[in-house]
Parts: C-alpha cells; structure tokens; sequence
C-alpha cells in the first residue's frame, strides 16, 4: 500500500491486498478514487478457525464489492457503493439461521468537499435486496460536518 498525505487531502497512489481469502485493489484521492474487493467467506471462516472457536456458528458465502467515489465541479461529492453475496449464509446459537441466493447492498451518498474534508452529507440512501425482501434508508436532512458523533436522521422502509 502506498498512501501520502497532501494539501489537498489522502492519497492511495496503490493499494492492494491478497490472502487465501481476499483480494483488495484501489487507489484514488477524495477527488476520485474506487476500491473493489472479492471475499470467500467459507475461506474466511476457516482462516480465522485456527485462531478461534466458531462452535455453531456459521458464516458463507462469496462477496464482490466495488466503491466510487468522485468530486464533481466545484465542492460537489458523491460515493456509490455496491456489494453483493452469493450464497450467503448466516447461523449462530439463539437466532434464525439465514440463507440467501443473493444478497445485494446498493450506497449512495451527495455532499459538499472542502479543503480535503467532507463539510456536509446532503443526501445518501442505502437498499439491501434479499430475495423478495428490500429494506431502503434514506437520510431525510443534511449532516452538517459528519462525524461519528453526528445525529444521522434516517427514514426506514421494509417491504
């Protein structure tokens, strides 16, 4: 990996990952950059097996995943994200297990840049697809200065 800080912000000139697991490409700056990621679950689990005890719990799948962000004219940003797991499945003692065919994650995100900061998120909406199920959150007003200690109003739908 390869990351330099600039006046104007980070900058991943190369960044790449592999493990029996993973493989992780990216580069960028908060002008534009992307990130894609492919993941085997199954791999995953097995991996950290020889470090810890999963007992019934269980987790598969396979997951591709591709983040975009860019600055469009002026302080403009946007951020799309999509991710996707195919046949994904999920159990551990004390909750319904879950199985999906394919589970689908869609992000996207608005808002102002400056100086190499995020100043405001103006609007982001996040859809999660599984089988006939959609869940959509959207952000009902702007965060001013996001944070991890910001107040995030979302709406939630479940159909």
């Amino acid at each position: 990996m390869a990351v330099q800080q600039t006046p104007q912000g980070p900058v991943i000139d190369h960044l790449e990952g592999k493990a029996s697991f993973l493989e992780l490409k990216g580069q960028g700056s908060l002008h534009e950059g992307g990130i894609q990621a492919r993941a085997d679950l199954n791999k995953l689990v097995a991996e950290l097996g020889r470090l810890i005890d999963w007992g019934e719990t269980r987790l598969a799948g396979t997951l591709e995943s591709n983040i975009r962000w860019k600055q469009e004219a002026g302080r403009d940003w946007t951020a799309n994200a999509e991710l996707g797991v195919t046949n994904f499945e999920a159990a551990a003692p004390g909750i319904a297990p879950w199985k999906e065919p394919q589970l689908r994650l869609t992000a996207n995100v608005r808002g102002d840049v400056n100086g190499g900061q995020i100043e405001q998120v103006k609007a982001a909406q996040l859809v999660v697809e599984a089988s006939a199920d959609r869940l959509d959150a959207e952000l009902t007003a702007p965060v001013q200065k996001p944070s991890p200690a910001s107040f995030w109003p979302v709406k939630f739908t479940l159909r």
